[in-house]
């Protein structure tokens, strides 16, 4: 696992191939988000489409109930743009 830039407390998986991404976001389980909890990685995921604008997917159905999985299968300047505002999220999160 690699840390992911200035996300703190977030890790990534190594691609091996893919076209996606694992971030995994266990260290930010139980905590709050604006008065809400983020009590499971469907949580998170809702509030990255809600307050970011960006879908990701939770991990657990590919094995992984601590991760996000995050697709780059788009032009690396959206794929930017997405974790640009994905990265304001966790931030944030308390």
């Amino acid at each position: 696992m690699h840390s992911v830039g200035s996300m703190t407390d977030i890790r990534c998986a190594p691609a091996e191939g893919a076209f996606h991404l694992f971030l995994n976001i266990e260290r930010k389980l139980g905590k709050s988000y604006r008065g809400g909890i983020i009590d499971n990685v469907g949580t998170l995921c809702e509030l990255m489409l809600r307050e970011a604008n960006v879908a990701v997917v939770p991990g657990d159905a590919c094995g992984d109930p601590t991760g996000l999985r995050v697709s780059y299968a788009i032009g690396t300047r959206q794929v930017e743009e997405g974790l640009l505002r994905m990265k304001r999220v966790p931030a944030e999160i308390a």
